[in-house]
């Protein structure tokens, strides 16, 4: 965790000298998430959605900026999923599932930009699957069953 915020800080004063720096940005994002991984790993839940959420709006800005840099799209997407895994643990369910909509839909456009890309597919059926997932813990097994179908479907393509 140390190690983490040191590059958290170095991260910030790098952007503070060059705030149009779109890489500084991306590794702050980055570092936020680090951090988070460590607090959800030792159960600080709310210190994680922060973290992910600090992240996630610098993310935003990023992807905005430029919507077809897919590397950007990817990371919005992935904060997203990190978001829906907190909310999922604690039991969160409705916002883990927007979440993971949000998530779901940013990998769906990549993934149709480019069929071949192995990682997309692989992201979209992860996607798939933690819909599928947050469905079946709230009951709703015949959507949760459609969810899991697609992500089999791109599994075995």
């Amino acid at each position: 965790m140390e190690s983490y915020q040191q590059g958290l800080a170095i991260a910030k004063r790098i952007l503070q000298a060059d705030p149009t720096n779109v890489q500084a940005q991306r590794d702050l994002s980055v570092s936020y998430n680090k951090i988070g991984d460590i607090q959800a790993a030792t159960g600080e839940t709310q210190g994680a959605l922060e973290s992910y959420q600090q992240g996630l709006a610098i993310r935003q800005r990023i992807s905005q900026a430029d919507p077809t840099n897919v590397q950007a799209q990817r990371d919005l997407s992935v904060s997203y999923d990190k978001i829906g895994d907190i909310q999922a643990a604690t039991g969160e369910t409705q916002g883990a599932l927007e979440s993971y909509q949000q998530s779901l839909d940013i990998f769906q456009r990549i993934s149709q930009a480019d069929p071949t890309n192995v990682q997309a597919q692989r992201d979209l059926s992860v996607s798939y699957d933690k819909i599928g997932n947050t469905l079946a813990e709230m009951k709703q097994v015949e959507d949760a069953m459609t969810y899991y179908r697609q992500a089999l479907d791109i599994d075995q393509r």
